[in-house]
């Protein structure tokens, strides 16, 4: 069974997006954005609102999906830190060798340790010293400029010592642009004597399949953009029979933004009622359960939040992310620019009920 995995985004894929993709859907596993490992942080302990489903001792019973974390550094002696910090069941720890950011590359980090064969190999043979046994798995990209070194790059990792390889098939210069080489993926599968995931472009069953027909031995896929497109889409993957309708899609979207906007406002004592009555949903996911529960959100956080201009503007604007991909499910009626223009989550809501549409 190709496992089909809720991938690392950063500003994207905190505790409250996490949550909000397995309600919809199922994840095999998902993980959190990178956290950058420095050489004063995390001090003491790591930041627990940041990995709540293992870090927060009254999410851990609720939670129902399984989250691993992601870390990024230019020097892998911070990570001897790090595993003092992890607690005891902690099963893997990702380390982020592909972001392209200009900001992350230019402090020695991300794709920018894809230059050389030799600093890579050093850089991974550290990391994994810090942990007993295959606890370490790590994501790549193609290469840094291009991609001549990418076969060497891949030779040279300790498949012993890694729990997997995750390959993202653009390089650092492509950043997100082009399409992803997912033959350049299928050579990681040949070559890395240990599982392999392939990363890029896919966001439906059918990009899946196809990309499997050329990168057939892998392991399983990260979806990523593809889950903010479509948060069903790993049922899709899964062979189930979706059609969300641009009625519940809006519902979806509701929920999403009471989430983000308890998270942001409350404590996590406070957002414990989210993740109770959750339970419910999950067992029947109605139309009409995923109403009471957006109600009871609403509600919740009209008693329970404190509200901030800047977490009420930062739940909008994320709220706004989040439909200007998922409008590209439906006809161009929902492509319209008003409901993006709109002060307030209310008007926005507003004016995208206004919208008629179909699937």
């Amino acid at each position: 069974m190709i496992e089909t995995i809720l991938g690392p985004m950063e500003g994207v894929s905190d505790f409250p997006f996490r949550m909000w993709v397995n309600l919809i859907s199922k994840p095999t596993s998902s993980y959190t954005p990178f956290l950058r490992l420095t050489e004063s942080f995390p001090h003491n302990e790591l930041p627990s609102e940041f990995w709540p489903e293992v870090l927060i001792p009254s999410f851990t019973d609720l939670v129902w999906w399984q989250t691993h974390l992601q870390v990024m550094t230019p020097d892998p002696s911070f990570l001897a830190r790090l595993r003092k910090q992890l607690p005891e069941d902690a099963d893997s720890v990702d380390m982020n060798c592909g972001c392209p950011s200009k900001m992350v590359t230019g402090k020695g980090s991300g794709s920018s340790l894809l230059k050389t064969v030799e600093g890579f190999k050093s850089f991974v043979e550290e990391c994994v010293s810090h942990f007993d046994g295959p606890k370490m798995s790590l994501k790549m990209r193609t290469g840094f400029h291009d991609e001549s070194l990418f076969e060497e790059l891949v030779s040279c990792l300790p498949a012993d010592s890694l729990k997997h390889l995750t390959v993202h098939g653009r390089t650092r210069e492509q950043k997100y642009s082009g399409y992803a080489d997912w033959n350049m993926i299928d050579r990681a599968s040949r070559i890395f004597k240990g599982k392999v995931f392939g990363s890029g472009d896919i966001v439906s069953q059918s990009m899946m399949e196809d990309r499997l027909k050329t990168a057939p031995k892998l392991s399983g896929v990260f979806i990523a953009r593809g889950a903010i497109q479509k948060p069903w889409i790993f049922s899709e993957l899964q062979g189930s029979k979706v059609e969300v309708s641009y009625e519940l899609a809006l519902i979806y979207l509701e929920v999403f933004h009471w989430l983000t906007r308890l998270w942001n406002d409350a404590n996590p004592e406070g957002f414990l009622p989210c993740l109770l009555d959750a339970a419910s949903l999950k067992s029947n996911p109605t139309l009409d359960s995923w109403l009471l529960y957006r109600e009871k959100l609403e509600a919740l956080a009209k008693i329970n939040a404190v509200y901030t201009d800047r977490n009420t503007r930062r739940s909008l604007a994320r709220t706004k992310m989040i439909w200007s991909y998922m409008r590209t499910n439906w006809n161009s009626t929902s492509m319209a620019p008003e409901p993006l223009r709109a002060n307030t989550f209310e008007d926005m809501i507003g004016e995208l009920k206004k919208l008629k549409t179909e699937s």
